[in-house]
């Protein structure tokens, strides 16, 4: 696990750099490259964290286990927050521009959702320092099956479990799972929204959508059968939470970045069509030779516009019915009172 986990933390690191390479590509620009690259840092400290967790304790000292117990838990916490609410930031300003009923200009830079990045961050450091500084985790060792030399049995074995313990821990332990779950729920909210979003240049929220569903999935499976697990099976709970942890963090980086890679290897120039295909017309963007990339903002000034377009041709038609249905009422109060008094020249008229 240690391997696999190494090899991620590079893919990771790989992926992040040759985002920030190409960040001035269309395709890259579009997508907000720094909002993807702290999803990367978090993938990152993902497997990390399966490194952690796999620390054997007779390579550390019992005060060394102790500070791990924190580590573990506070980078697993971060890494969290940093991968999937940099996803659910840009999900969020998706979903913001798409749902605008004021159609007013909107403006939602990489430093708003920077902004909501960094406070989701400090909360989870604020939970975090807040439980070390009531409740601190330390390490405690925890008894197993005596076991018997099987060459000598006049010798028997006392094997012990290195466990991090506190007070209250379940308490902790489930308030983090709420937040987190919160934070989850959330995310499918906002793919749920912006699933039917077929902008190309905005299809960063359909693999959003994708990566939410299958966290969702791996933590509704991973957390009630790594609780099942008894102590003397440890070896398996920390397989299958490790397992777990890195196909999620895997997916996620496959899904978010494997797509624009191929893009700008089939296309090196990076550029992509932004179009807004809705019920009566598609507007277009097109970028003219030699001109500024369009910006995320200006995106969401013209799907502003092209909202406007969409209501005031649907009141357009609806003025239309009302006419005809008024037409067809007149109509018909003329026939009557054609039917009542006869063909004289005022009913005529």
């Amino acid at each position: 696990m240690t391997v696999i986990s190494f090899c991620g933390f590079l893919i990771a690191l790989t992926f992040a750099a040759i985002n920030f390479k190409h960040r001035h590509l269309k395709v890259i620009k579009l997508s907000s490259p720094t909002i993807n690259n702290w999803i990367a840092v978090g993938c990152a400290l993902g497997y990390l964290s399966v490194v952690l967790n796999g620390l054997d304790g007779r390579l550390l000292t019992p005060q060394s286990v102790s500070v791990m117990c924190s580590a573990r838990l506070a980078t697993l916490s971060v890494a969290y927050t940093l991968a999937f609410g940099a996803m659910f930031s840009k999900t969020w300003r998706v979903h913001r521009i798409m749902t605008n009923k004021k159609l007013d200009k909107i403006k939602v830079k990489d430093l708003h959702l920077l902004a909501w990045l960094i406070v989701l961050v400090t909360l989870d450091l604020f939970f975090l320092v807040l439980w070390n500084i009531i409740n601190p985790l330390r390490r405690d060792t925890k008894p197993l099956e005596v076991q018997t030399d099987p060459e000598d049995p006049d010798h028997l074995y006392l094997p012990y479990l290195e466990i991090c313990v506190c007070q209250h821990k379940e308490y902790w332990v489930g308030a983090l799972l709420v937040y987190k779950g919160l934070l989850l729920l959330f995310g499918i909210f906002l793919a749920w929204e912006t699933r039917g979003i077929k902008v190309q240049a905005l299809n960063d929220s359909r693999y959003i959508g994708l990566c939410v569903y299958n966290v969702a999935v791996l933590c509704v499976v991973g957390v009630p059968v790594n609780f099942l697990i008894n102590d003397e099976n440890h070896m398996g709970s920390y397989l299958i939470t490790s397992a777990f942890i890195i196909l999620a963090v895997s997916i996620t980086l496959c899904i978010v970045f494997l797509p624009k890679l191929y893009t700008v290897y089939r296309n090196p120039s990076g550029d992509v069509d932004v179009r807004f295909p809705t019920q009566h017309t598609v507007f277009s963007v097109e970028r003219a030779s030699g001109s500024k990339v369009t910006p995320l903002s200006q995106m969401a000034n013209n799907i502003a516009f092209q909202r406007r377009l969409e209501i005031l041709i649907s009141k357009k038609d609806q003025e239309i019915q009302e006419l005809k249905d008024e037409i067809a009422r007149i109509q018909g109060h003329v026939g009557s009172a054609l039917l009542l008094n006869g063909p004289t020249s005022d009913t005529a008229a």
